[in-house]
């Protein structure tokens, strides 16, 4: 098993920044929210990029910084087909 740490932004209403277009801009689904390795990518992203949230009507200062966390694990085969997301 491994398991590994992101940054995220979250909403003042609880909601995550997402990367999914299903649930874009906002979900409620860790595994929907936009991952960042650091700190600088946070503000790199909030400063130049084109999904930023005051493109979208949001002020950043409405985001904290938050820490979710990732686990991967190996399923069996028939795990797997019963548990499909």
């Amino acid at each position: 098993m491994e398991i590994k740490t992101r940054l995220a932004l979250k909403y003042h209403n609880g909601l995550y920044l997402s990367w999914g277009e299903k649930n874009f801009p906002l979900t409620h689904r860790e595994s929907e929210a936009r991952g960042f390795f650091s700190p600088e990518q946070v503000t790199d992203f909030l400063q130049n990029s084109f999904y930023r949230p005051e493109v979208y009507g949001m002020d950043a200062s409405d985001f904290e910084v938050v820490s979710i966390r990732i686990q991967y694990e190996e399923v069996s085969d028939d795990e797997h087909l019963s548990k499909v997301d």
